[in-house]
């Protein structure tokens, strides 16, 4: 007897939007950050003219909107957290290349599942598991200040809810660089609506 195929994420059916909410915490500016979705199939989701693809459980099979702070821009090939590695003490590790602009950052990452843990969205409490990121980030500039790459440590965590099939906070940390390389980045997204 074959095995039943996999059920999609609840989230990935029906959705017209997604809103998240970026918060800048150096400055404590907010703003909302909107994904809209594309009509799509049964097996993929699309949103914001195909900027962002996802399968029915919520594996990212692209992400080129850049509109999300780093939650998007430095994003690993899969997602953050690909469906079925949300695993308590699972850890893997990845290095890849992300083009921003002109320039292009290099990333050299650790991901360790934590655990368990209840986050808000949207005033209800919805089950997640959250994943610690650590390693180094090399922003390189454009070929004009190549000699600008500069490399820091990067701190990040996701929280992923499997029934929504999705990372619902995402937490990102790291400062280096001098002059015109210097970056600060101090961030965090939460989901705030699936319409």
């Amino acid at each position: 007897m074959a095995a039943p195929a996999p059920r999609p994420a609840p989230a990935a059916q029906g959705i017209a939007r997604i809103d998240d909410l970026l918060k800048d915490r150096l400055t404590g500016l907010s703003r909302t950050v909107s994904f809209r979705a594309d009509p799509g199939t049964d097996h993929e989701r699309s949103f914001n003219n195909g900027t962002w693809r996802e399968r029915a459980d919520g594996a990212v099979l692209e992400s080129s909107s850049r509109i999300a702070g780093d939650f998007d821009t430095v994003m690993p090939p899969g997602g953050w957290v690909a469906p079925g590695k949300a695993v308590t003490g699972a850890s893997w590790s990845e290095r890849y290349s992300r083009k921003v602009g002109e320039g292009r950052v290099d990333m050299d990452i650790t991901s360790t599942v934590a655990g368990p843990e209840t986050v808000e969205v949207a005033g209800r409490p919805v089950p997640a598991v959250r994943v610690d990121i650590k390693g180094y980030t090399t922003r390189i500039g454009n070929s004009l200040t190549i000699s600008q790459n500069q490399t820091a440590r990067y701190l990040a965590s996701a929280w992923y809810a499997p029934d929504l099939g999705r990372v619902v906070r995402f937490s990102a940390r790291t400062r280096g660089g001098l002059g015109g390389g210097a970056f600060v980045i101090d961030e965090q997204l939460d989901l705030s609506a699936i319409r």
